[in-house]
């Protein structure tokens, strides 16, 4: 081989090694610059997703007004159940004056003579007619039998006595009934999630149409300061119109009631 044959061969060797480098490194370069630019674009997603999500990142203000709107709840809550608590107390009145509780034999002893009271007084009332006095204040078997009251039952004793006490002898007659056909008392309810009962009262009874809105509002509108006025929810409201003659709002109504008394009556853990 001549000089200039080498000569051109070498020459040729190193071209089409510098071609192939550069076919190789370029292609490396394009991998990597299509790599960084999706990482790129990657990025900027994410920062314009959080960009959106900054305003609802809790900072140290709004948690400190969350703290504080926590507390205003609480403190709410917590003066709705004073509230019907102290209503309550009308419920749980005892029987016996003094504040310890009495022997059963005294119980006993108490509890007949109030109710005696009590269905004297529904005979003698000539204001409100009352189907059967006998029947409206609860007779049990230690009441006219030679046994006791069990204490464990001296607390729905009384609140049944009070609820009857509260009905027949105040917020009934003095609200222009003049017939009571009915007065039942069923079982408390528990009220999901609180600290209160309901003691479900049926009332049936006939007074005059203008005297409606009376009746109601005696039973459920309560002054804050009346703590000795129980609370009572609404649940079956149903009038109807008797016989009669006259004007029409002097006209009997049977009137027939569905309602909850309110009982603070925490469970035991």
């Amino acid at each position: 081989m001549t000089r200039d044959q080498i000569f051109w061969s070498v020459v040729g060797t190193i071209g089409a090694a510098l071609v192939g480098c550069a076919v190789f490194w370029g292609g490396s370069v394009r991998a990597n610059v299509k790599e960084e630019t999706l990482r790129a674009n990657a990025l900027s997603n994410q920062l314009a997703q959080l960009s959106t999500l900054k305003n609802k990142i809790p900072n140290e203000k709004t948690i400190e007004e969350w703290d504080r709107y926590q507390k205003w709840v609480a403190a709410q809550c917590a003066k709705v159940v004073d509230f019907y608590q102290r209503h309550d107390h009308a419920l749980d009145k005892k029987l016996v004056r003094g504040i310890e509780e009495p022997d059963p034999g005294n119980f006993k002893a108490e509890y007949n003579s109030l109710r005696s009271l009590a269905v004297g007084h529904l005979k003698s009332n000539r204001e409100m007619r009352v189907w059967n006095p006998e029947a409206v204040f609860l007779e049990y078997p230690w009441s006219i039998g030679t046994t006791n009251p069990d204490p464990a039952d001296y607390e729905a004793i009384r609140k049944d006595f009070r609820i009857r006490q509260y009905l027949v002898l105040n917020i009934l007659p003095r609200s222009g009934v003049k017939q009571l056909d009915n007065l039942s008392l069923y079982k408390p309810e528990r009220i999901p999630g609180t600290e209160f009962q309901a003691v479900p009262v049926r009332v049936q009874c006939n007074l005059s149409a203008e005297n409606i809105m009376t009746l109601l509002r005696s039973l459920l509108l309560v002054p804050e300061r009346a703590t000795d006025k129980p609370l009572v929810i609404m649940r079956e409201c149903t009038a109807k119109k008797g016989p009669g003659t006259g004007k029409p709002e002097a006209s009997p109504i049977s009137l027939d009631l569905l309602m909850d008394f309110v009982d603070f009556a925490p469970e035991s853990n």
